[in-house]
């Protein structure tokens, strides 16, 4: 098995466990000039690869004790960002001479009760976005796809095609509604208040998608499409 990492700086080590940012990026360089940063992707993930072993966050933790003691770092400052965050609490937890600061982002304690509201929540919200586009008689263009804890929002114009002018119509419209939705990621957090926000939001977004189908979308967009970007890893 291989875990792939990269190095940036030489003062006290930085560990960055599957974080957002990217090797290069302005996070690093910042980091580096008081840091030596350590980018790695955890087993299974990016550019790492894993072994028959299932996953656990325990297991995950011991590949970044392993990495540590093969660069010879006897302890390091740890941020990472969900499943990251979670392993950063775990070396805390069971590795506390190991670690200095931590600095963990989306990363959850407990995990009783996760998958079953996950699942309800996102139910909801999936029936209720197709409802309220059904409602707007956009169901032909606007459609989610996929389950409830991994859906997407789906976006055609008025012939039927994909459209991603439309997607960011759609976006457009519900940033103005105080609802940031690029894509859609269920949470713990998430309660009856964020549905209801969400689902009041999106009715209005789709009212205006709705007459954009009519008088051209261009007439409602106030800036250019968004646009796909694909990396080589993930």
């Amino acid at each position: 098995m291989t875990i792939c990492t990269c190095l940036i700086g030489n003062q006290f080590p930085f560990l960055a466990i599957d974080i957002l940012f990217v090797t290069g990026s302005k996070f690093d360089r910042t980091l580096s000039r008081s840091h030596r940063v350590v980018v790695m992707d955890s087993r299974g993930h990016g550019r790492s690869t894993r072994d028959a072993r299932p996953y656990g966050y325990d297991l995950m933790a011991d590949d970044v004790i392993a990495l540590m003691d093969g660069l010879k770092i006897r302890r390091a400052d740890i941020v990472g960002w969900s499943d990251g965050g979670i392993i950063g609490l775990d070396l805390a937890i069971r590795h506390p001479e190991r670690v200095g600061k931590i600095f963990a982002f989306g990363a959850n304690t407990k995990t009783e009760g996760v998958i079953d509201h996950l699942w309800k929540y996102g139910r909801s919200l999936f029936d209720g976005l197709t409802e309220v586009a059904a409602d707007a008689g956009v169901s032909d263009q606007f459609a989610m796809d996929g389950n409830p804890v991994a859906m997407n929002f789906l976006t055609r114009d008025a012939s039927g095609q994909p459209s991603l002018a439309f997607r960011t119509l759609f976006m457009q419209e519900m940033i103005r509604r105080g609802v940031l939705m690029p894509w859609i990621a269920v949470s713990l957090a998430h309660g009856d208040h964020e549905l209801g926000a969400t689902l009041e939001a999106a009715a209005g977004a789709l009212e205006v998608y709705a007459k954009a189908l009519e008088d051209g979308v261009e007439h409602f967009l106030e800036g250019p499409a968004v646009k796909p970007v694909f990396r080589r890893y993930n």
